[in-house]
């Protein structure tokens, strides 16, 4: 694979609406930071315990988009290496996240009031019909949201290690063993 010419517009590099992979990085890039400023604007409208977890988690969310906007912008390989790591452990959790609410919203009523006044701002004071048909929406839109998640995380896991991929084919391409070109003399 070192010999040739690396063709960076290889039909192979090319995604979502024939976009080369460094722009659809780039875009996974701008999407997850926008992410995190909306999460923690959401997170100041919240209680106090909802704050202080989304202040926390975007301490760590800084580093780790930190990393990976260095990586795709500068186009280093090994700073995108810690959110692919953090993307698989994502997927898993997303997808423990989502048996853990299948599995509470049926089996505890009180499970679903919690999380909808937390998440939802659903009043469960509220004794009429309006209440449960709140919760059942919110329910209902909880599950959406996090189907929605685990395809927005597959995809920005499959571009991510895609951009890898680039930087790795173009790093091998630029490696050169031809002893023809090197001084083999002794000064």
């Amino acid at each position: 694979m070192g010999e040739g010419v690396f063709d960076q517009n290889d039909k192979k590099y090319l995604y979502i609406c024939k976009l080369h992979v460094k722009l659809v990085a780039r875009i996974i890039v701008a999407i997850q930071c926008g992410i995190v400023l909306i999460n923690l604007i959401y997170s100041m409208t919240r209680s106090s315990t909802i704050m202080l977890y989304s202040w926390t988690m975007t301490a760590f969310a800084i580093a780790l988009y930190g990393s990976l906007a260095y990586g795709v912008y500068k186009e280093k390989r090994n700073f995108v290496l810690p959110y692919l790591i953090f993307q698989v452990v994502s997927i898993v959790l997303t997808i423990l996240i989502f048996i853990v609410f299948i599995i509470g919203a049926t089996a505890s009523p009180s499970f679903l009031q919690h999380l909808a006044t937390d998440f939802g701002s659903v009043d469960y004071t509220d004794i009429s019909d309006n209440l449960q048909r709140a919760i059942h929406s919110f329910a209902v839109l909880v599950a959406i949201a996090i189907i929605i998640a685990f395809g927005y995380q597959i995809l920005c896991f499959h571009v991510i290690f895609a951009f890898q991929r680039f930087l790795a084919d173009r790093e091998s391409f630029d490696f050169n063993l031809n002893t023809n070109d090197m001084d083999l003399t002794i000064a």
